[in-house]
């Protein structure tokens, strides 16, 4: 190591150096008087040691930029960290262009403004204002809290030379990085009356990496090697929440949080002392480390599995309930509600991660705003858009703005980001009629909430009769407004729905004329369509009829079973009743296994074939085509284009000219753009009534996920029950997910990869699924599909060629030739023949002379532009005799080789290939 303040030695010869110019920081200040510091203080000697944090709030302070050198950013760093009081902190971020160079600026809250134009006379303290910049490198810090590791960890981190040492142990990569390392604020504090030293503990380290941008994916990528390294645990925190924790603070990445690095306050100071935090430099053989090349990517199934067990483990399992108990015991005593009403909300939350309409949530400037609930806050959305709030879980006491309320966030939808233990998003959507009865018996009232809502008929009817059965009695003329509000709710929507896919009639009702779309707009935006024609009333009034119809059937209805021989309240059968009564299954698309009413997912690397199979399939099955020798019958289809929209564009069109079709007499329906499958379930079913597509493609399973980790299992559960959903609904069709591999099954060799490859995302993807077909690209443009799980009878391994497709017709928009691929069904035999063409091609040098050697057979494939050693040769010779192709008599100068009658079939079928 080497002290902060000597002289660097020069820089070895074989050193990487990178353009370090444009690193900066921001040196935060507070203008309150308030340290960002903690306060240790022992009152007397032999007594206890006290730590008092200090105080959370971020208020009142200024921001300035700093910045570094481009040859020396370590030493700028430990000499800048050495001048900080305790009033000052430091950030890694940089500040907007328009901040001019050595003055401080005030930070205002998010939403507010300060004294002039934004960026230049203040900034908010947000990602947007202490942004990285793209290319630019930045410093990364690391905190090793030591005291909070669990004993084992701890030892473990001991015996391979401390944090540092560990982290290297685990990432090999950052060996040779150039590393700044200095204890943490806590550490090295002792008591000149008896010697006594403060039990604090930790190391904070700072590396540069080459694109601040990278900063989250190079923190979680180092947790997750640290997991698979044993140096991970289980963190249980508030409400019993379990974090995927490890030696490092893996949250501590984004560009505004403060980094705090000055000393604490020591009380008495004349007694307590702090030596040793002196920064120490290791040098490298590189000194800016490149995340996106240089850094292993983690085994995410490997690291998710760790964790499940260590989550499982009776040590964890009893934290979860303390944590648990506490959280409940508090919220029952603070909101005045039972012990019941408390857990029931702990865990709707914590399973959902939705808030309840009633749940209270605490804004920075409580005393102004006051404590909203969710109701009120989407009661004036507009008001509460962007405002800073405790997190819902773990209250003012982690934080007042550790969260934000967004209008827009994910989906367009309201919902409560916070940053607590590094991101979590909590829902203020998409209520069930569940939802909706737990608020109104927890005191809310139905017609507000329907308001408020927008909550359509048959979610209220189900509402009403959910209270009913608790013996939740609600007030008469609530319940006539609500249900009179709902009524015109599902109307409305109706009308949106027309106005985005008029030319289909929706489920129930009748498709408008296309000059009644303005006065449906102003309908489906809740406006009275005053000025549009006569003929948009008499067709609410039709649509209304047809409404109370349906409710009408639906409500006289109840679980009795429509299928003879069904008896009693719950339709119950006898056996034979039943098999009488069911109808067997029947596939969609017998040769891959997909059934309809299943999930199933086809697996595959990036351009590894999955969108050619898919579009394949989708034109076989919509004009009815033979696909892999079976009759397909024609059904509709249903494309989820999540991404890549151009590309799927001259896909279709190519593939229409070269069958020669209209791509109007196609029955594909495509919708472009990527969504929140999970959270927009119910409308994609809304929208499926209208059609009983047989086939419904999602391309891909990553453009359609909402959440915010793969490798969440209950966000990944909840996004496979919407798949299920769907395939359960109206035309109970065959739902396909097109789907990246693991980490792991990506880098497998092609026929591993067939055998072992699983769908990327939590363990809950491989148990929701009904098939996973896994596709790889074998030599010769060959595509094989193997079933490797299955609910079905096996079926053989499938075989495309990607064949080239292109059409003088078909350019892009600089008006060059536009080619693509079409995965054109083959069967095996000629998928062989393509793998194998040395195969082929000395089958028909034999076929031409039988006498030929193996020099002449060698000499006439390299006339052909393939040299292969004679050795190569003499070896696919044995294997062709070996499995019959060839038969061979005579020896030395006199052999001779003969097609068998299954080489010239083998010969012919590549012929015909």
């Amino acid at each position: 190591m080497t002290d902060q303040n000597a002289e660097m030695p020069p820089k070895p010869s074989g050193r990487k150096i990178f353009d370090n110019r444009g690193i900066e920081l921001v040196l935060l200040e507070k203008t309150d008087g308030l340290p960002f510091t903690k306060t240790i203080r022992r009152e007397n000697a032999g007594g206890e040691w006290q730590s008092e944090q200090a105080p959370p709030a971020l208020a009142k302070i200024t921001a300035k930029r700093v910045k570094l050198s481009g040859t020396n950013t370590l030493r700028d760093l430990t000499r800048i960290i050495k001048g900080l009081t305790k009033f000052q902190a430091l950030s890694m971020g940089r500040l907007p262009a328009g901040v001019p160079d050595g003055v401080a600026v005030p930070v205002v809250l998010d939403g507010m403004k300060g004294k002039g134009d934004h960026g230049r006379d203040y900034v908010h303290r947000t990602a947007e204002d202490f942004a990285y910049e793209a290319g630019v490198p930045v410093l990364q810090p690391f905190d090793f809290d030591v005291k909070s590791y669990p004993k084992h960890i701890r030892d473990k981190v001991e015996a391979l030379g401390g944090p540092w040492a560990a982290v290297c142990h685990a990432v090999p990569e950052l060996k040779d990085v150039e590393v700044m390392r200095r204890p943490s604020t806590s550490t090295g504090i002792i008591d000149t009356r008896d010697g006594a030293t403060y039990p604090g503990g930790g190391e904070h380290a700072y590396v540069v990496l080459s694109d601040g941008r990278d900063a989250e994916h190079f923190m979680k990528t180092v947790r997750d090697r640290l997991w698979e390294a044993g140096l991970g645990y289980a963190r249980v925190v508030g409400g019993g929440r379990v974090l995927k924790w490890s030696i490092i603070d893996h949250t501590i990445w984004m560009p505004q949080q403060p980094i705090y690095e000055a000393p604490p306050t020591l009380e008495p100071a004349e007694q307590l002392k702090q030596t040793g935090r002196m920064g120490q430099i290791e040098q490298g053989t590189v000194n800016v480390f490149d995340a996106k090349r240089d850094l292993k990517p983690a085994d995410e199934v490997r690291a998710a599995q760790l964790f499940d067990a260590t989550k499982a483990s009776p040590e964890v399992q009893a934290e979860i309930r303390r944590r648990k108990g506490e959280w409940v015991a508090e919220r029952a005593q603070c909101r005045g509600v039972s012990v019941q009403q408390a857990q029931a909300s702990l865990a709707f939350i914590m399973e959902y991660h939705k808030l309840d309409l009633e749940e209270q949530l605490v804004p920075l400037h409580d005393k102004i705003l006051g404590t909203p609930t969710v109701l009120d806050v989407l009661e004036d959305l507009d008001r509460w858009d962007k405002v800073p709030i405790a997190d819902p879980i773990e209250g003012p006491g982690y934080g007042r703005q550790t969260a934000k309320i967004y209008k827009n966030a994910v989906g367009g939808r309201p919902k409560v980001n916070s940053k607590a233990h590094g991101g979590i998003l909590y829902d203020m959507n998409d209520y069930t009629a569940e939802d909706i009865a737990r608020a109104v018996q927890g005191g809310l009232d139905l017609d507000r909430v329907v308001r408020v809502l927008g909550v359509p008929h048959g979610v209220v009817t189900e509402a009403l009769a959910l209270l009913d059965g608790r013996g939740v009695c609600v007030d008469a003329r609530s319940k006539e407004q609500a249900l009179r509000r709902s009524q015109v709710e599902t109307i409305a929507r109706a009308a949106q729905a027309v106005v985005e896919f008029g030319e289909y009639p929706l489920p129930g009702f009748d498709a408008p004329a296309p000059a009644h779309l303005d006065g449906l707009r102003k309908i489906a935006s809740k406006q009275k369509p005053e000025g549009a024609p006569f003929s948009v009333g008499e067709w609410l009034g039709t649509q209304k009829t047809k409404l109370a119809e349906v409710e009408a059937k639906a409500a006289g209805a109840d679980l009795s079973s429509a299928d003879t021989g069904a008896y009693g309240p719950l339709g119950v059968q006898s056996l034979s009743d039943f098999i009488d009564s069911t109808q067997p299954r029947k596939s969609i698309v017998k040769p891959l296994g997909w059934y309809r009413q299943t999930v199933n997912t086809v697996t595959a690397n990036p351009n590894g074939g999955k969108t050619a199979i898919a579009l394949e399939v989708a034109f076989a099955l919509a004009l009815g085509e033979v696909f892999q020798g079976r009759q397909l019958e024609p059904m509709p289809v249903l494309y989820f284009a999540g991404e890549n929209f151009s590309d799927v564009r001259a896909r279709v069109v190519l593939m229409c000219l070269e069958r020669g079709i209209d791509p109007k007499n196609v029955p594909i329906d495509i919708r472009k753009g990527g969504f929140s499958f999970a959270d927009h379930a119910k409308k994609v079913l809304f929208y499926t009534r209208q059609k009983e597509y047989g086939l419904i493609v999602v391309d891909t399973l990553a453009a359609h996920f909402g959440g915010d980790s793969e490798n969440d299992n209950t966000q990944m559960q909840r996004y496979f029950d919407s798949f299920g959903k769907i395939a359960n609904g109206p035309g109970i069709p065959a739902v396909v997910v097109l789907a990246h591999p693991s980490a792991e099954g990506a880098k497998l060799e092609p026929q591993r990869r067939l055998m072992e490859m699983r769908p990327r995302g939590a363990s809950s993807s491989l148990g929701a699924i009904d098939s996973n077909l896994n596709v790889a690209v074998l030599p010769g443009g060959i595509v094989q599909a193997h079933l490797h799980k299955r609910r079905s009878k096996p079926v053989p391994d499938v075989y495309f060629r990607l064949k080239p497709l292109r059409d003088p017709s078909v350019v892009d928009g600089d008006g060059d030739l536009e080619e693509s691929v079409r995965a054109e069904p083959i069967t095996q035999a000629q998928a062989q023949f393509a793998a194998d063409d040395l195969g082929t091609r000395i089958l028909k040098e034999i076929q031409k002379d039988a006498a030929v050697s193996v020099r002449g057979l060698t000499d006439a494939i390299a006339a052909d532009g393939q040299n292969v050693a004679h050795g190569t040769v003499q070896n696919k010779l044995e294997d062709l005799r070996e499995h019959g192709l060839i038969d061979v008599s005579g020896e030395n100068r006199n052999v001779r080789r003969s097609l068998t009658q299954a080489g010239q079939a083998r010969l012919d079928e590549a012929d015909e290939f």
